[in-house]
């Protein structure tokens, strides 16, 4: 008898602890089951986060590629419109050599001028191209010989009338060779 208890007492236990590990392993595969949904949320949510940094991005990306290249045309643009600017000043500039060439040429040939007259005034006009004064007596002589009124000269002496006549102009001239 107690041998039949004990095995009724064992079956008992096993009963009872084979429902308490279905209940524990029913429980555990709950929780497993419940983590692996909050798991994949927690992923999906995640890889949400990540196309939409990704979206932005690109986006941003893409306003910064528009801007550089709208820059990018503009500035050469504007490259090619100065480049274009340049190269007419440049042959505006040239014309403006060559008449003024033409014209001392001219005078000269007029004047039948010598080769220091020649000089001088090619001096003249290289100095004036290049924006510097060799000579001060020279520059207020230039402006008296291209019919600029002068009213005083570098040696102190007060010019009343401009020079308009070709001997007043070689005059002009010596004078700065002299002072020179």
């Amino acid at each position: 008898m107690w041998q039949q208890e004990i095995r009724d007492r064992v079956e008992q236990i096993k009963t009872t602890l084979s429902k308490e590990m279905a209940a524990a392993v029913d429980s555990l595969e709950k929780k497993i089951s419940t983590l692996s949904l909050t798991a994949a949320e927690e992923r999906n949510e995640i890889q949400e986060r990540v196309e939409l940094l990704n979206k932005k991005f690109s986006k941003s990306i893409e306003v910064l590629d528009e801007t550089v290249y709208k820059q990018s045309t503009s500035l050469k643009k504007e490259l090619s419109e100065t480049k274009e600017q340049h190269q007419q000043d440049v042959i505006n500039l040239r014309k403006q050599i060559l008449a003024e060439l033409e014209t001392k040429f001219a005078q000269i040939k007029d004047a039948k001028a010598s080769k220091a007259d020649l000089g001088d005034m090619l001096l003249e006009l290289g100095l004036r191209l290049k924006g510097t004064e060799l000579v001060p007596a020279l520059k207020e002589a230039s402006d008296g010989w291209s019919g600029l009124p002068q009213t005083k000269g570098h040696n102190g002496t007060v010019m009343s009338e401009t020079a308009t006549n070709d001997d007043e102009h070689l005059q002009l001239i010596k004078q700065t060779q002299t002072l020179e």
